[in-house]
């Protein structure tokens, strides 16, 4: 049984216990260490997350364990730069699924579920070393948008060119934030 739901701040420890493990996982990608505390980030890391309006977290069960979670956030990281400035803007700022439960459709389950529950104009990147989860994306959004996306080069200044995955999907949404 799959159940996906909103965070809350009563999921404070597990959200931030699952963020660990998806900082693990990316370690590989961003060369990132440990903190003093033995952590990749610290103590009350979450606590700026929770009144942050723009800001929402889902978490999915599997058979009643912990199985991952995304981060969704409204706006957009070109702003007013992209062709759709008057549209509601969402994005895929992270996402977990853990390894037990990868490559049996549960991440695309989860992907399909927000993208299902807000419509607009959805931005997902991926940074450039971490091309499994370039393949995943664009695998999920071709089929959720039956290959109706576009992908483009994004610059950040932290990650530097990054690819992008843009869809809108304002027919499809059933919410609104």
């Amino acid at each position: 049984m799959i159940e996906i739901f909103r965070a809350a701040p009563q999921h404070d420890v597990v959200l931030r216990n699952l963020f660990e493990f998806y900082c693990y996982d990316f370690s590989e990608f961003a060369a990132e260490d440990v903190n003093d505390e033995g952590r990749f980030t610290p103590s009350r890391f979450m606590a700026r997350y929770w009144d942050d309006p723009n800001w929402r977290a889902y978490l999915m069960k599997v058979d009643e364990q912990w199985a991952g979670f995304v981060w969704v956030v409204k706006g957009s990281l070109f702003n007013e730069a992209r062709p759709y400035p008057d549209d509601v803007h969402f994005s895929v700022d992270e996402f977990f699924i853990a390894r037990k439960y990868r490559r049996r459709g549960l991440g695309a389950h989860l992907a399909n579920y927000v993208f299902d529950l807000y419509g607009g104009t959805w931005e997902v990147t991926e940074i450039p070393q971490n091309t499994p989860a370039q393949h995943f994306w664009r695998r999920v959004i071709n089929r959720y948008t039956n290959g109706n996306f576009e992908e483009v080069v994004f610059e950040s200044r932290t990650w530097g060119k990054q690819p992008m995955q843009i869809f809108q999907n304002h027919d499809r949404a059933q919410g609104r934030w």
